[in-house]
């Protein structure tokens, strides 16, 4: 079935075939919302885009975070292990001059019975 002539009506230009009735104006029409769609399409396509990197720049602040978080930890371990070897130094210190406090005074409590004993004799 061969498409009549096109017509002017009202100054739009209108093309009729044969059973339908199809004008340039719903053609152009169409296209335009061709266009539309794929402009929604395209925003759609870099939002998602973004949205990709924005997941992304989350997972490389989690990870960042979780190295973060370790070495913090290993931080608090290392200060709670020299405080606790300060504690354990400190008890040692006071024991060892304990026993010199001790030692030195029996040599000079032993020092001066033997000066008196010497004295005496």
């Amino acid at each position: 079935m061969a498409p009549i002539a096109p017509y002017l009506d009202c100054g739009t230009k209108h093309t009729q075939l044969e059973g339908n009735n199809h004008s340039t104006g719903a053609f152009n029409s169409s296209l335009v919302n061709e266009e539309e769609v794929n402009n929604l399409r395209i925003e759609l396509q870099n939002l998602n885009a973004q949205h990709e990197c924005a997941i992304q720049q989350l997972q490389d602040c989690r990870t960042q975070l979780q190295a973060a978080i370790e070495q913090n930890e290993r931080y608090e371990s290392f200060i709670v292990n020299a405080f606790l070897r300060m504690d354990d130094m400190e008890a040692m210190i006071g024991s060892l001059r304990e026993g010199w406090f001790k030692a030195l005074g029996g040599c000079i409590e032993g020092h001066s019975i033997e000066e008196s004993q010497n004295q005496t004799v």
